[in-house]
């Protein structure tokens, strides 16, 4: 799903938002220990928090939250989970910032979406044709490879 780029002012200044909007907002929200806001209805694929604003308008939960709380996204900025928690609706968690200083925040991963260590002996990278470094876990590139051959094998 793309990201939705509606915001609360395209249809309502926050302090005009209609009851009943407001009202099933905040029904889809638990707080937790930790002092997270955490979106419990539809989720990204990216794990953010989706509000259907106004059918068929949709747009993050958080944004919608920190519009409505704080005021508009200052243009050039998006919006940081201080916390790392991509479905949380907390503004106190929530801070502008560039794209670049955003990614800049995130942690790297430490694993494969297997779960084997990137380390130096098991990571291969290469640079792609729009000068983006990759990089691929070679113990799966070596599973894939066995597998393959073993089909090949099954089928010849």
């Amino acid at each position: 799903m793309p990201a939705p780029s509606v915001t609360l002012y395209d249809y309502w200044q926050a302090s005009e938002v209609p009851a009943p909007v407001l009202e099933r907002f905040w029904s889809k929200v638990a707080e937790q220990e930790n002092g997270c806001l955490t979106w419990q209805a539809q989720l990204s694929v990216g794990g953010y928090g989706v509000f259907c604003v106004r059918k068929p308008k949709k747009m993050y939960a958080h944004r919608f939250a920190y519009e409505l709380l704080v005021g508009p996204i200052p243009d050039g900025l998006e919006l940081d989970h201080l916390c790392r928690n991509r479905s949380c609706l907390n503004v106190c968690h929530l801070e502008p910032v560039t794209h670049a200083e955003n990614r800049g925040r995130t942690p790297p991963k430490r694993h494969c979406p297997n779960g084997h260590e990137y380390t130096q002996e098991n990571i291969r990278t290469w640079v792609k044709r729009d000068g983006v470094v990759s990089r691929a876990c070679r113990e799966c590139q070596h599973q894939r490879a066995r597998a393959w051959r073993q089909r090949k094998r099954a089928v010849g």
